[in-house]
């Protein structure tokens, strides 16, 4: 019942026609899809069918909108508002499904997407539209782009529906994780089960290509070859990859005559460059670096075969270029996500149409150049190409480096090792030799739970997984949020995390590594790493006979990253922001990896220095007024709080004030003056404090003790006075009794005090006839009126 609701939903708000060909508005077609759903589903308290809701808040909170765009291939705009649903809607998990194919048509970086539909699928969360069959797929492929092959045959394992989409998952997943004879058993089922899908011929070919034939893999490639024509105009590359495994000579050269045929030479497809999920994963289109390779590929064989003579074949597998993103990257920032065809990038990332090559081509291509002068124009092409250089190891049409040249000479390289759109390490080059490396690290490859909306049997073992849907059925629950925050919904997947940006004295000697927010600076030669090798393609030798200079690229080596002790026992110094000045960087040097000493510069002004002992900060002295005199000097603890400051007030080289800390949160200020102490005040973690002075006229030992800020006794030399606060006056106390001219003095005073910026000042007030002696202390007055001839 449910299914029947959802798929009147789907044609309700995703077919435009339906709509208006009943006369009806999209918002009422809308409302009334929200409706049918209610009534198919039983769902009454569902917040994306929110009953006291009005109809704006139904049509923003449903997910139709968003759907239809999606189903029209309007990318961006479902790509936006169903951002605008996660927002408004978040319990909704069809607004994240939609979001994360939206993104992956798009191009976007695949962490994206996965990111969605991890959130999609946390516990609690609501389905409106869409079908749990539907989003098990594509998560399903978004796992085996990603080379999560055991995930997504544990996504499959439980699918409830038989599908092409699903065993065409399958079969690439079995081959990711080496199980070539489960592989080719469900491509020999496919190509019957799903006679008219050119997927599964085209996957078989792809991974077979390199690997030693046995008697069924020839007996799957005779029934492919026998039945091509079925196949070759809905996917016209499939034809290029069939030359490699037909023997006979003069099919192959047929395969490729039509394959041109289909795909002229001067309309190498630009159009495929704009294919999506939806399309991509339809027997018949390829991604846009697919029909790239089949395009280089089919230039090869051309030559090969004698299609096409080798000037043609110069010429065309010299300019075969592709639209990329190529923005000016300096190699201090920050890693960027992995380049992309042009649908992927904002209109304000410039574009350019880069020369590719693919290095699994260029030895055969150069190997069958025969004539002197076009091997001679094609070993001056590789001396000055200015273009990018494609890997694909695993041969399932996803890019996973890319090698940028300048002059002939690598000057960025690009790794994506899990194909997740997040670079592992971005290398920058100058004439071929590193200079900078920047590395990071996909953290998404969350766990499955085991209660998630795909439950996996515990006892199905990794070869049963194909026949598992037959006896588990997957109830309709939600996988448990991982944040434990009770009514978040949101799923913690980080995309990534900071890595390291190393630059290089001579390769592989660090220099310098940046991390988080520190900027180490190497000994020489103290630390080398090496993460790329160059890597010679041995072209000269497919060119012997001309002139020609040793074309190479860059490998990873897989040798593992340094780590931070490493780092800080090679370095000489590390610099990082300091808090204490605006825009200020604090400079650190180290000894074997424990500090020395550090100093704190504001552009070229000095600011400060601090003292370690045994790799702890000891002293502290500061500028902090910026006039070239370090006043504020600072002790630290064993824990490396703060144990003392002492200010240099008047800047005679002698502190006239003082803070000390307790272990305990006790504070102590002192003030100095001529030597000795003339000021401290006292405050205890309980709220209690005491302030002790003498008294700047008469000399006397006045001490006051303050309750939450509140004095509460007063003593002169050990005699207790009694207070009196002031009606008007918070801040004012007067000394045994108020005068009668209390008000008039008191405000005298107060307006006297508010200028002066001594911690105490004394000051003689005479009005009507009398005498009164006012002390200030902290925030604190003290007024007494004084009996004629005592003042």
């Amino acid at each position: 019942m449910r299914s029947m609701a959802q798929h009147l939903v789907t044609k309700i708000v995703t077919r435009r026609g339906l709509l208006m060909s009943k006369g009806m508005c999209p918002r009422m077609g809308r409302l009334c899809a929200v409706s049918i759903f209610c009534a198919f589903s039983g769902i009454q308290d569902a917040s994306c069918v929110s009953e006291p809701a009005p109809p704006q808040d139904l049509e923003r909170n449903h997910p139709g909108v968003a759907a239809r765009y999606l189903q029209e291939g309007r990318w961006q705009e479902a790509l936006s508002q169903a951002e605008q649903g996660v927002a408004s809607a978040p319990q909704i998990a069809d607004f994240l499904f939609i979001a994360a194919r939206a993104s992956y048509a798009l191009q976007q970086p695949r962490a994206r997407a996965l990111q969605w539909m991890a959130r999609a699928v946390a516990k609690d969360m609501q389905w409106c539209v869409y079908d749990i069959e539907e989003v098990r797929l594509f998560y399903a492929r978004l796992c085996v782009d990603t080379l999560q092959h055991a995930r997504a045959l544990e996504l499959l394992a439980t699918a409830e529906q038989v599908s092409a989409d699903a065993d065409w998952l399958r079969a690439r997943a079995r081959y990711g994780l080496g199980q070539v004879e489960h592989a080719q058993e469900l491509i020999e089922k496919a190509l019957e089960r799903w006679a008219l899908d050119a997927r599964f011929a085209k996957l078989f070919f792809a991974q077979e290509r390199s690997r030693r034939p046995s008697s069924r893999s020839k007996k799957i490639a005779d029934s492919i070859l026998s039945r091509l024509s079925v196949w070759q105009e809905q996917d016209p590359s499939l034809l290029v990859e069939a030359a490699l495994f037909e023997p006979r000579t003069n099919m192959a050269f047929r395969y490729l005559q039509t394959y041109f045929t289909l795909r002229p030479l001067d309309a190498p497809g630009e159009s495929s460059a704009q294919s999506s999920y939806e399309q991509s994963t339809r027997a018949g289109d390829s991604a846009p670096e697919q029909e790239l390779y089949a395009r280089a590929q089919s230039i090869v064989l051309g030559l090969q075969y004698g299609v096409l003579d080798e000037q043609r074949a110069m010429e065309m597998f010299c300019t075969l270029n592709s639209p990329l993103a190529v923005p000016a990257v300096d190699p201090t920032d920050d890693v960027s996500s992995f380049g992309v065809h042009a649908s992927s990038v904002s209109s304000s990332t410039p574009l350019q149409r880069v020369v590719v090559l693919y290095a699994d081509l260029l030895h055969e291509f150069s190997r069958l150049l025969a004539s002197r002068p076009i091997r001679a124009r094609f070993a001056r092409f590789l001396a000055e190409f200015e273009g990018v250089l494609y890997t694909d190891e695993n041969r399932d049409g996803i890019v996973s480096a890319r090698v940028f040249f300048k002059a002939g000479r690598p000057s960025r390289a690009q790794f994506d090792t899990n194909q997740d759109g997040i670079l592992e390490y971005e290398v920058y080059a100058n004439d071929g030799a590193p200079t900078c490396v920047h590395t990071m690290h996909s953290t998404q490859k969350t766990e499955l739970s085991r209660a998630s909306v795909f439950p996996i049997p515990q006892n199905i073992a990794a070869h049963d997984h194909e026949r598992a849907a037959e006896r588990w059925i997957a109830p309709r629950v939600s996988l448990p949020a991982d944040n434990g925050v009770e009514g978040e919904t949101q799923a913690r997947v980080p995309l990534t995390q900071q890595g390291y940006r190393v630059c290089y004295d001579r390769y592989p000697e660090v220099h310098q590594v940046g991390w988080e927010d520190k900027t180490y600076v190497l000994r020489p030669r103290a630390l080398r790493w090496q993460p790329v090798r160059m890597q010679s393609l041995d072209l000269a030798r497919d060119l012997e006979g001309v002139r020609s200079h040793d074309f190479f690229t860059m490998v990873l080596t897989n040798e593992p990253l340094p780590t931070e002790q490493q780092i800080t026992v090679s370095s000489l110094y590390y610099e990082k922001p300091d808090s204490l000045f605006e825009r200020a960087r604090v400079r650190t040097y180290l000894d074997e990896g424990l500090p020395l000493f550090s100093e704190t510069h504001v552009g070229s002004r000095f600011r400060a220095r601090t003292h370690y002992v045994d790799g702890r900060a000891t002293r502290r002295d500061s500028d902090r007024d910026d006039d070239g005199f370090f006043e504020t000097r600072e002790y630290y603890n064993a824990q490396g709080a703060v144990r003392a400051l002492s200010v240099d007030v008047h800047k005679d080289r002698s502190f006239a004030y003082q803070e000390e800390y307790g272990a305990k949160g006790q504070k102590v200020q002192k003030w100095y003056g001529r030597g000795r102490v003339t000021i401290s005040h006292t405050e205890l973690p309980t709220g209690h404090a005491r302030t002790e002075w003498l008294h700047p006229v008469t000399g006397r030992h006045v001490t006051v003790d303050f309750v939450q800020g509140v004095p509460k006794r007063l003593l002169v030399d050990g005699e207790v006075h009694a207070l009196t606060k002031d009606p008007r006056n918070a801040a004012l106390y007067w000394v045994r009794r108020i005068p009668r001219n209390g008000d008039e003095v008191g405000q005298r005073i107060v307006e006297s005090f508010r200028a002066a910026t001594s911690p105490v000042v004394s000051e003689y007030f005479r009005t009507g006839g009398s005498v009164v002696r006012a002390v200030r202390s902290g925030g604190v007055v003290f007024a007494e009126e004084l009996e004629p001839g005592k003042e």
